[in-house]
C-alpha cells in the first residue's frame, strides 16, 4: 500500500516538474512584419499577430546552426512580396543590423535585398524591396498585384533592423 502511494506521488511530482520545466523553457519573440502599403496597416494589428515561441534552432540553407543574437524569425502579413516568393502567413528569417553593422550597411546592401525596417511614427515593421541609394536614403519598392511599387517615401539608413535572408514556411 506505501509503495503504491509513494509510487503515485512519485509520478505526480515528475508529471509537475516536466510541465514547469517545458512552461519556462526559453522563449523568442517572432514579429509580425508587414509586406504591403502602409497607408493600410494596423500597426496595433502587427502587435497582436507577433507571438512568443518556444525557441528553435533557426538553420540557415548549408544546414548550420544559427545564431539568435545575429537572425531573427519574421511573421509576413500582407501579399506584396509574393512576386519574391514571400507569401502571408510565412515565417522568414533575417540577419540583424545592429549598430556595429550599420557604418557597413550601405556597401553590403545590393540592389534587390529584402530589407527589415522600423517606422518610428507608425510603430511597426515592415518589409520592403531595397533599389538604391540615393542621396544617402534608400529607395525601397514592395509588388501590387504583379507590379512595381516605389515606397511612399524613401527610407534612412537608421531604420534598417535587418536583411532578409531566406523563407523557413
Amino acid at each position: 500500500m506505501n509503495i503504491i502511494l509513494f509510487a503515485s506521488i512519485l509520478i505526480i511530482l515528475l508529471t509537475l516538474y516536466y510541465l514547469t520545466k517545458k512552461s519556462n523553457a526559453e522563449k523568442e519573440f517572432i514579429q509580425c512584419v508587414e509586406a504591403g502599403p502602409t497607408r493600410e496597416v494596423d500597426a496595433n494589428e502587427l502587435r497582436r499577430r507577433s507571438y512568443y515561441d518556444r525557441k528553435a534552432v533557426i538553420r540557415g540553407l548549408n544546414g548550420e546552426e544559427l545564431s539568435h543574437e545575429r537572425y531573427a524569425r519574421l511573421l509576413v502579413k500582407g501579399y506584396c512580396m509574393t512576386e519574391r516568393g514571400i507569401n502571408n502567413g510565412d515565417i522568414i528569417v533575417a540577419e540583424k543590423v545592429g549598430q556595429e553593422q550599420m557604418a557597413a550597411i550601405e556597401q553590403r546592401l545590393q540592389p534587390n535585398n529584402i530589407v527589415w525596417l522600423h517606422i518610428d511614427d507608425t510603430e511597426m515593421d515592415k518589409i520592403r524591396i531595397f533599389k538604391e541609394w540615393k542621396d544617402g536614403e534608400m529607395i525601397t519598392y514592395y509588388y501590387v498585384n504583379g507590379q512595381e511599387r516605389l515606397s511612399s517615401s524613401p527610407h534612412n539608413i537608421n531604420q534598417i533592423r535587418g536583411v532578409v535572408q531566406f523563407k523557413v514556411s
